[in-house]
């Protein structure tokens, strides 16, 4: 998947995670939290991608890409269940619809999730595509922070679209 310019591929060790928590953590505890969740137990493996844009100062939003086996299921199945777990995590506005990506048939989740830390709460606003390949499920996921999530998601539907399986 390319990244535009100001986005930053991190590399998925626990030594660069672990760096990251070091650096950014201090003025962005949600992202610390984000990145601590990726350290537990079995964490990292799941995950191709994790690329971030941070223009010095401000954490401004996210990608990571995952992947899981998931034998004899569907979007049409599968999407539901991602809904409801996102709304159980405390997503708001959560929204599905079928897109066709050069990837291939995919679901695009819309939501909004209130994120806390120790020190303060944060309005993220989200975007997944669930793709299948198979039998392996792809979720890329954009978590936007600005307060103006727009040119974020902007950015998110743009970088969707380079998003290939295999290469």
């Amino acid at each position: 998947m390319a990244l535009p310019g100001s986005w930053q591929k991190v590399e998925l060790s626990e030594a660069s995670i672990q760096s990251l928590i070091t650096t950014l953590g201090p003025s962005n505890p949600q992202l610390a939290t984000a990145l601590n969740q990726m350290l537990q137990p079995g964490g990292l493996a799941r995950f191709q991608l994790f690329a971030l844009d941070y223009d010095g100062s401000t954490y401004i939003g996210n990608v990571n890409v995952s992947s899981a086996a998931i034998p004899a299921l569907s979007l049409d199945t599968i999407g539901p269940l991602i809904e409801a777990q996102l709304t159980s995590a405390g997503a708001t506005d959560v929204q599905g619809s079928p897109v066709t990506l050069p990837a291939g048939d995919a679901l695009r989740l819309s939501y909004t999730l209130k994120v806390s830390s120790s020190s303060t709460t944060v309005s993220v606003t989200g975007r997944a595509f669930l793709v299948l390949s198979g039998d392996r499920l792809y979720q890329v996921t954009f978590s936007c922070l600005a307060a103006d999530p727009a040119p974020c998601l902007t950015q998110a539907d743009e970088m969707i679209q380079t998003f290939r399986i295999g290469t």
